[in-house]
């Protein structure tokens, strides 16, 4: 039987394209497991419930590698629990199975070179923002407030003003501004240094 496992990582992704190439591979939708949750997450249920679901002579099938497994290491460990149930592998986009003895040789390699890309990206990345953070870039979410609306939220706490008024008065979403910026002077006061990052600018004048 072939047995489907779809996987989104937000809500805000569709499961679209990957039922559509899983049904055109010949999975029944009723057999089509779908999980909306991060690669990144150590345990995701809908997976195990489907390895668990899987009997000897099915074949679990994937659009694309990167939906099944985090990293190599990962897709290895549950390649190996799969054999070690009689299971078949199939990814669609890189037409890799481990029917053969020759579909397992070319998934390891096919993973190994793929975690490879990854590495390399990453690096490179991270030697561009070094290189800009040379130069004086600066990365991560920009402030809220500049120097003088800070003094001004200042100045409304004084008053007596509540953070309801001073979130109208200076056109905010929401008051966490507000409580980031009282918490960041207490902490200067105390002589503490908050390094957690401030909120995405929205455009205040």
């Amino acid at each position: 039987m072939l047995i489907g496992y779809a996987r989104i990582s937000t809500e805000y992704q569709t499961f679209d394209s990957q039922i559509a190439a899983l049904k055109s591979f010949g999975v029944d939708e009723r057999q089509i497991y779908k999980e909306t949750i991060s690669g990144g997450t150590q345990r995701r249920k809908i997976l195990e419930d489907t390895i668990e679901y899987l009997k000897k002579g099915d074949t679990l099938v994937v659009f694309k590698l990167d939906r099944l497994g985090r990293s190599v290491a990962d897709l290895i460990s549950i390649m190996n629990r799969l054999d070690q149930k009689g299971i078949v592998f199939h990814s669609i986009t890189e037409k890799l199975e481990t029917k053969s003895a020759a579909g397992k040789l070319l998934f390891h390699m096919m993973a190994t070179l793929a975690e490879f890309e990854r590495n390399i990206i990453s690096e490179r990345v991270k030697a561009g923002m070094d290189a800009a953070k040379a130069k004086g870039a600066r990365f991560g979410r920009r402030e809220i407030f500049c120097d003088s609306q800070k003094e001004h939220v200042r100045g409304l706490l004084k008053q007596g003003r509540n953070k309801y008024d001073i979130k109208r008065i200076m056109g905010l979403k929401s008051r966490s501004p507000i409580y980031k910026l009282i918490k960041d002077d207490l902490a200067k006061e105390k002589g503490e240094v908050n390094i957690a990052p401030s909120l995405e600018f929205k455009g205040l004048n």
